[in-house]
Order: structure tokens, then sequence, then C-alpha cells
């Protein structure tokens, strides 16, 4: 019986091809109490880095409360100096297939219209 051969380093060292299974995983470790945005789990997608929005605390912030959010994640991009940048909203039906959809978080109609599109082919 010949045993499976060992992973390779490159395909170790690539991340997975799902945003939500980056954050899945570096949601596993606990924070110290004053932690900053880099100790904050992180996943990269288009050769960006992001964070889940709702990890970045904002003083008197509710959250999002846009029906689209139980369909998808919304994240934040960083900069190189983990200065938050845009807003973004990720498809959770397209981020499954390892083909991450992003919408910008401003407005939700484009979002809206892409998962009426979506759950059509489905």
């Amino acid at each position: 019986m010949a045993t499976p051969p060992a992973p390779s380093a490159f395909s170790l060292l690539k991340p997975p091809k799902n945003l939500s299974s980056q954050f899945d995983s570096g949601s596993r470790t606990t924070f110290p109490d004053n932690a900053t945005i880099a100790d904050l789990p992180q996943a990269v997608g288009r050769n960006r880095r992001y964070v889940l929005e709702e990890s970045l605390s904002r003083k008197g912030s509710k959250g999002r409360k846009s029906w689209i959010k139980t369909h998808g994640l919304f994240v934040v991009e960083l900069d190189a100096s983990n200065s938050p940048l845009n807003a973004y909203w990720v498809c959770h039906l397209c981020d499954a297939k390892g083909k991450a959809v992003f919408f910008a978080a401003s407005a939700t109609t484009s979002a809206a219209d892409h998962l009426r599109k979506v759950r059509k082919t489905c």
C-alpha cells in the first residue's frame, strides 16, 4: 500500500480561495484587550487585504441593518499601513465557489440585483 505524496510547500503557503474560510481560521485565536487592526483576522482577495467590518469597533455604531447582510459578508479593505479604506459586500454563494464578487457597501442596489440573478441560476 503506497502512502499519498506529501503536500508541496507551495500548496501549504497558498491561502484558501474563499474569504469565509480565511476569516474562520483566523477567528479561532483570542485577541488582547487592546487589539489593533493588525491583530484582527484578515483575508486576502483580489490581491488586497480585508477585515470583517463588524470587527472594527466604531463608537456609537449599531452596525448594518440591511437584509443583504444575511447573504454575504461586509468587509473593509486595508492599505499597507493597516488603515481602513473602502467597505465592500461579498456574496456568500459566489465566495463558496471560490469566485468572490465584491460590491461597494455604500449602496445595496447592485448587491440586491446580483442576489436576484444568482438565485435564478441556482
